[in-house]
């Protein structure tokens, strides 16, 4: 390993002052609310990486503020990160103005999923509160710490509303919806019980709750400082919109519009690139589709189980960051700079839990059954993931206030429930306790579904997801119309199936989960083409698109025609921008040590992942050179590395070449991150 130049360690004082320590062991021996360790890796390393948490004497006295003082050290370090999130992705997550939506459906959606988070953190201050609705309301007092931490350093030309940092934790939730207003926006008429809330005095009294420190609503003791120190924080958002006199909603959209855009929010100066016509269009098509969302793989080997996810994403996306939060427990994830929780989803925790998701987006689903007086995922996961025990507590902690957005297949391992005395692949039945294997399937409306899936490992080792339901409902809902889609037969399902019935490592599943040999995989056939390069529209006869790594900027250029899949093949700026991959047999050993939340346990934390950002890419078999990381066995053709000048419109931040290597996370306080070319 090549360890990378160190970062630094901060601690977020009393006062909301946030300042730079020498050494970890000085940590404890100030008053501070929260500290972290941050390095700034990204430019050499593909990542910077966030270790961060509250103070645990704090954490244990008063959770919310706690959390709170947590997101605003977060929300201040990674400041410059966010900003560059934003600039690159933000046109992705709200709907394109240019067409033609129903401004009601939009907004008043958003208002209400707002609104019934809010009611949950109201309700969380009641002596007979659940546990339940105390964390949904801690985490959502760690997203308002962040964007007052964020908005505390933000140069004036890079301040943030709440609404645009909110699309960025909220964000996959909010693309779920835009992409079902888009197809369905016709159809689609809100239930009585739905228009009823807007404007409603029970919704609207809660508003005050999110306005400025003259309220109540925000932590006192931060607002304390705020009244005798203006000069603390300059927050603008916030105190723009309360001067003139709107709470903490979404901008109404005006008058005859069609949609919010990201810039539509009072108190922002961000000013955001303009998008092409081609960009638009691109844009529009990927999300009348609904594309696939992430691959991952979970397979028990002769004495370990190896845990590997590759996210499916616009290559805006590729601004990463990995975090680690000390909290009641440890929990240690793949990331993006402003969100809150994983959002890939990539997630270890100390108590033995390795989460994982793929969407599952091609149900095309019904409005109808989205319910906007609900909680959005990142809040749900968030909150099921710090109080379950096991995978059968964490199902209903996580569908319970079902949204119906971001619909998903979820895994959850449960390493207490692992019997590492009992080597060997032929003693799977006693290695393997039940609970080991949780499937939580989310639908919008009743029709979620989860189950203990010990039994499939057992039988056959491995699980891996397509973004296709794992329980037989589910497959019903879906409306294939070829093989290209079907869970069992498309070319994903064939090259997991092929790579994970032979792995034996974490080499092996890493290997499989960056697979993508187009040209002569023949299980990446275009299905109405003939395979011999003989249709001269087919050329080439396989697409890159549907490998396990997509990589649908090398898919088809425009005007070639492959029949009725030349609408999901076309070439655009998107594909399996990283992989992460883990070894879960060391979770049996993340037990804490000293205080909950104390530098002494933050310092035994021992959880690593290794991480790698950008799509797949290598050189040919016969070059030595090493174009890039990845190096299928058998592999005859380059395939190149992707280069940001070929994205439309330039970002900010990113290389010239995603060609980065492997690197190793670890979740200790002080142990450093390093790369490592080869796993």
């Amino acid at each position: 390993m090549t360890p990378l130049s160190p970062g630094s360690y901060f601690i977020l004082t009393p006062s909301f002052v946030v300042t730079e320590v020498s050494d970890y062991n000085l940590i404890e021996k100030v008053d501070h609310r929260a500290s972290g360790y941050y390095e700034k890796s990204f430019d050499v390393a593909g990542w910077d990486v966030l270790k961060i948490g509250p103070s645990a004497s704090l954490l244990s006295s008063d959770p919310s503020e706690a959390y709170f003082a947590h997101g605003y050290l977060e929300g201040y370090l990674t400041q410059k990160m966010i900003a560059q999130l934003f600039y690159n992705a933000g046109n992705e997550f709200y709907l394109d103005p240019e067409q033609s939506i129903d401004t009601w459906t939009y907004y008043e959606y958003h208002r209400n999923f707002l609104d019934y988070l809010i009611d949950l953190g109201n309700s969380s201050q009641r002596p007979t509160a659940s546990p339940r609705e105390r964390a949904i309301h801690n985490w959502l007092q760690m997203f308002l710490g962040l964007v007052e931490g964020y908005n505390a350093v933000a140069p004036d030309d890079e301040t943030l509303s709440w609404w645009q940092l909110y699309s960025i934790v909220c964000q996959q939730d909010m693309k779920a919806l835009d992409s079902g207003f888009r197809t369905q926006q016709k159809s689609f008429q809100p239930s009585l019980e739905q228009r009823s809330m807007v404007g409603s005095d029970k919704y609207r009294a809660l508003k005050p709750v999110f306005r400025d420190c003259r309220d109540s609503g925000l932590k006192t003791s931060y607002c304390a400082r705020r009244r005798s120190d203006p000069n603390l924080a300059r927050h603008h958002n916030m105190r723009a919109q309360n001067e003139a006199g709107s709470s903490l909603s979404p901008p109404s959209p005006p008058s005859g519009s069609a949609a919010l855009s990201p810039n539509a929010s009072a108190g922002s100066n961000f000013s955001m690139p303009t998008l092409s016509p081609a960009r638009k269009q691109r844009q529009r098509k990927q999300a009348a589709l609904l594309v696939d969302h992430c691959s991952f793989m979970v397979k028990v080997t002769d004495d370990d189980v190896i845990m590997a996810h590759t996210t499916w994403e616009e290559y805006t996306y590729m601004t990463r960051i990995h975090k680690t939060y000390y909290l009641e427990r440890t929990i240690t994830f793949s990331a993006y700079p402003g969100t809150i929780h994983s959002s890939d989803d990539f997630i270890l925790t100390s108590n033995g839990f390795a989460i994982t998701e793929t969407t599952n987006e091609w149900n095309k689903v019904d409005m109808v059954l989205c319910n906007p007086l609900s909680t959005l995922v990142p809040f749900r996961v968030n909150a099921a993931t710090i109080l379950a025990d096991g995978g059968a507590d964490w199902a209903p902690l996580f569908l319970a206030n079902n949204s119906g957005t971001d619909n998903a297949d979820w895994i959850v391992i449960d390493m207490k429930k692992y019997n590492a005395t009992a080597a060997g692949v032929h003693r799977l039945d006693s290695r393997l306790l039940d609970g080991f294997a949780f499937m939580v399937e989310q639908w919008p409306g009743d029709l979620s579904l989860f189950d203990d899936i010990t039994g499939h490992f057992r039988r056959s080792t491995f699980v891996y997801s397509n973004n296709c339901p794992y329980f037989v409902r589910g497959q019903k809902t879906i409306p294939f119309s070829n093989s290209w889609d079907d869970c069992w037969t498309s070319g994903r399902a064939v090259i997991a199936s092929r790579a994970l019935e032979n792995a034996e490592n974490l080499s092996d599943v890493a290997a499989a989960m960056r697979l993508n040999d187009y040209l002569h995989d023949p299980a990446l056939l275009i299905p109405e083409c003939s395979g011999d390069g003989g249709l001269g529209a087919c050329q080439p006869d396989n697409s890159p698109v549907n490998a396990i790594a997509c990589r649908a900027d090398l898919g088809l250029a425009p005007g070639v025609d492959v029949g009725s899949m030349t609408a999901t093949l076309f070439a655009s700026n998107f594909g399996g921008i990283d992989c992460k991959v883990a070894s879960l047999v060391q979770l049996i050993g993340s037990s804490r040590t000293g205080p909950p939340n104390s530098i002494a346990q933050r310092l035994a934390s021992n959880i690593t992942s290794y991480v790698m950002n950008g799509p797949s890419c290598y050189s040919s078999q016969e070059d030595d050179a090493g174009e890039g990381p990845d190096a299928p066995f058998g592999q005859r053709s380059p395939l190149p590395c992707l280069a940001t000048s070929s994205l439309d419109p330039p970002y900010r931040g990113l290389p010239d070449v995603y060609s980065f290597p492997w690197v190793r996370v670890n979740s200790g306080l002080a142990e450093k991150t390093g790369t490592i070319r080869n796993l």
